[in-house]
């Protein structure tokens, strides 16, 4: 049986029709109000209609419903911006580990690991059972020494010299009488001062170990020894930490 019906309008018209178990259902198009307008609603080969949204979500918080992304394309190799990705552990600071939390790591090490340059990342080192190597003080690259003779002076001799923008804390101070006579020195930074007694020589003398550094008071500011009694000779040594 065929699918369309004539219907008789004048000469006759033909209207599209489905015939289903003999009945005939007619096939309509929806279209937009635009008068001949040929823009249809378009269905694809599984009768699925084809939605388009032409304008774009408002500013700000909307409820678009329950998305269900199954599965998303490969991205590009390269770098590829994909927003802001928040990671957290599965513990919070204080509760007992579980789960899977991200923990801090570090590099166990049996050597020293290729030393890297000013400002470069650099992993955190361990001994073989997690225990973190630290050094005393400071960076070895940021410690410094100076070694001074006062011969016969009672002027005030520099024996840590200025940095500019560094102050310069002292952590060890070694000084040695080679006469055989006693003086008081005074360690100095122009504001704090430390007076030592200094025994008769040869060979008398004292070494100061600074658990917590005597802090220098200001940046690029000199360190001074000076003599009370002048005597030949004072041997001075300072270890200091350079600190910003």
């Amino acid at each position: 049986m065929a699918d369309n019906v004539p219907i008789t309008a004048g000469s006759g018209t033909s209207i599209a029709t489905d015939d289903v178990s003999g009945d005939q259902y007619q096939r309509v198009k929806i279209t937009d109000g635009t008068a001949d307008s040929a823009n249809h609603l378009t269905v694809n080969a599984s009768g699925e209609a084809l939605v388009k949204v032409n304008a774009a979500l408002p500013a700000g918080t909307n409820n678009i419903g329950d998305v269900d992304v199954l599965s998303l394309p490969a991205l590009p190799t390269g770098t590829n911006a994909i927003g802001t990705v928040t990671t957290v552990g599965a513990a919070a600071s204080g509760a007992s580990v579980s789960g899977n939390p991200v923990l801090n790591g570090a590099r166990a090490a049996t050597a020293n690991p290729t030393a890297v340059t000013d400002g470069q990342a650099i992993a955190l080192m361990t001994d073989k059972v997690g225990r973190l190597v630290t050094v005393p003080m400071h960076s070895r690259a940021l410690m410094g020494k100076q070694a001074t003779t006062i011969t016969s002076s009672t002027s005030a001799t520099t024996v840590v010299s200025a940095i500019v923008s560094t102050f310069t804390d002292i952590t060890s101070f070694t000084v040695t009488n080679s006469s055989s006579t006693a003086t008081l020195v005074t360690l100095t930074d122009g504001t704090t001062a430390m007076i030592f007694s200094l025994a008769a020589g040869p060979g008398a003398g004292f070494t100061k170990e600074f658990s917590t550094p005597l802090y220098a008071t200001t940046a690029n500011t000199a360190w001074t020894l000076q003599c009370g009694t002048s005597v030949a000779s004072i041997y001075c040594n300072i270890v200091y930490a350079k600190n910003t």
